[in-house]
């Protein structure tokens, strides 16, 4: 644990947050300084990354070079105090499971039964309501600290504890450390900034927003991404996506899963898994599938043969259950050792917590959406980019169910002059991303010029560029943090790593080695080793943990 001030803005306040660190140390004739890094959310917990595989992973990439600092930022997982809006855990898993978090939406919009969409969201803005405040009962003051200015000052904080005052701060962020990312380079010194690697941008404009502007932020490639795995699963043939053989175009087979969702929302139809907490599979849950199985490559063949068995049921079969298992949240096994003071910190309420504490607070000048107007908003939001998930981030967008004062709220500018920073930070993106689009890697490197490198992974798919193996990309981040090398104002990199295909390390480097336009050097076994990291590194890649 390392303590921090609860107000960085007054010291005098001697309260504090105990934040959870576990690191990696460096190799200690190697060490170049510490890299804190945060896996996304908001929620994600830096502590699990470094006790898990993609922690070790990263320290690999880097060649030992740099302490991997994983920290959980305020509120979240194991730093004290943690947001714990539950008695227990077992109250916590029960009630979230008795709210469905995604909604009950057919793709065939026109089958929508009026008010439905209405009623949904009232009674989910009535929880949220409800559950916010007894967070603030539980949590007091503590809760209007939440911020990401606050996390950036954290960093800042800890950088100083680990290394000295005049240390730079380094950081790694994908999806929402993204937004942590860009919040340093604006907050910070310039003199403290150091080498700074973000993938996966979500725009900090519309994150610092009005909280309905999360609605739209991020989906805007999320169709893109599902003609993708449709167009790519025919190509593979029946031997690799089990699909194919059923369909033969791309477009049917997206007919056939909005179908799905079309079915299950006049019909809902009973459950008997164990690892679902409803007795009735309906649109929401395969909404939930859909959107998850866009984010990696890595889980279109897994989810291609749950969605064979759901389209196609068996005899004795339970057709939905493949499905909707894939991303379900199950009960802990030890669910009934935890109570509210050892209990881990609940992270779809700090997540929330904090997105509302960076947004911008509703006020008589513009009030908040009524639940008639959001929902028509959302409609919308839907018919414009996705029948199938356009409503992805809508819990993001009821930040007035807060009764909250937050506090260091961070309004912008996001943009610094040209030749601010010693070291210019690297933005990195998939070109089809269905939760952060390229766009706002785009609009990121605009508005800091020649602060920042963009590079983008010009055929692929899925959240974030390391979700989708690229030895180009991976090699500028290595040589940007080990040796200083910056690569061009943009760099293309092209994916190594294909939908379908059975992944191998020393086949794509082979491969590799023979493309004569590369002209790669580097010793064959060291290009293993970078790739089969980089895999480790890329698993479980979040943006929103629900």
């Amino acid at each position: 644990m390392i303590p921090v001030p609860l107000n960085h803005l007054n010291l005098s306040d001697e309260r504090s947050y105990q934040i959870a660190v576990s690191m990696i140390p460096a190799e200690k004739k190697e060490r170049k300084g510490a890299l804190f890094i945060n896996p996304g959310g908001p929620g994600g917990s830096g502590t699990a990354m470094i006790q898990g595989t993609r922690g070790p992973a990263l320290w690999k990439v880097l060649k030992g070079q740099y302490d991997i600092v994983g920290f959980d930022p305020r509120g979240i997982n194991k730093t004290v105090p943690g947001i714990r809006c539950f008695d227990t855990l077992a109250e916590q898993y029960v009630l979230n499971a008795a709210q469905s978090y995604y909604l009950d939406i057919p793709a065939n919009l026109s089958l929508l039964h009026p008010y439905h969409l209405d009623s949904q969201l009232g009674s989910l803005r009535a929880g949220l309501t409800s559950v916010a405040k007894k967070c603030k009962e539980v949590h007091g003051d503590y809760l209007r600290y939440l911020g990401t200015a606050d996390v950036v000052r954290d960093i800042e904080w800890m950088a100083t504890a680990i290394d000295g005052e005049d240390a730079k701060v380094n950081f790694w962020g994908v999806s929402y450390g993204t937004i942590i990312g860009q919040y340093l380079v604006q907050i910070l010194k310039p003199s403290r900034i150091g080498h700074i690697f973000i993938d996966g941008v979500v725009d900090p404009e519309k994150w610092a927003d009005y909280s309905i502007e999360e609605v739209t932020d991020g989906i805007e490639d999320v169709d893109h991404v599902f003609r993708a795995f449709a167009s790519s699963c025919l190509s593979a043939g029946p031997s690799l996506c089990p699909l194919a053989v059923h369909f033969s175009t791309s477009a049917k087979l997206l007919e056939a899963m909005d179908a799905l969702l079309d079915s299950l929302y006049r019909s809902p139809q009973p459950a008997s898994s164990k690892q679902v907490p409803s007795l009735t599979y309906h649109a929401a849950q395969v909404r939930k599938a859909y959107f998850r199985t866009t984010y990696s490559i890595a889980q279109w063949n897994a989810s291609s043969h749950a969605l064979d068995k759901a389209l196609f049921p068996r005899n004795g079969e339970e057709a939905l259950q493949s499905l909707v298992e894939m991303f379900a949240d199950g009960l802990p096994a030890n669910i009934s050792l935890f109570n509210a003071t050892t209990m881990p910190g609940d992270t779809l309420f700090a997540g929330l917590a904090i997105a509302c504490a960076d947004s911008k607070p509703y006020d008589a000048q513009r009030p908040a959406p009524t639940t008639e107007e959001f929902a028509r908003y959302l409609l919308k939001v839907v018919k414009m980019y996705s029948p199938r998930t356009g409503d992805g981030f809508h819990l993001m967008a009821h930040c007035d169910t807060w009764d909250v004062s937050w506090q260091h709220r961070y309004p912008g500018p996001f943009g610094i002059p040209n030749g601010t920073l010693e070291m210019p930070i690297i933005i990195a993106s998939q070109h089809f991303d269905p939760s952060t689009p390229l766009i706002a890697a785009k609009r990121a490197f605009e508005r800091l010029g020649s602060n920042a490198r963009l590079v983008e992974q010009v055929d692929g798919w899925g959240h974030c560029a390391v979700s989708q193996t690229s030895y180009c990309t991976a090699k500028i981040m290595q040589d940007y943090f080990t040796k200083d090398v910056l690569p061009d104002s943009y760099t293309a990199c092209k994916v190594d790593r294909k939908p379908w295909l059975p992944w191998n390390e020393t086949q794509a480097v082979a491969g590799l080695k023979a493309d004569v336009s590369l002209s790669l050097l580097e010793d064959e076994e060291e290009m293993i080793q970078l790739l089969s990291n980089w895999v480790a590194l890329g698993e479980e890649v979040e943006r929103w943990p629900f």
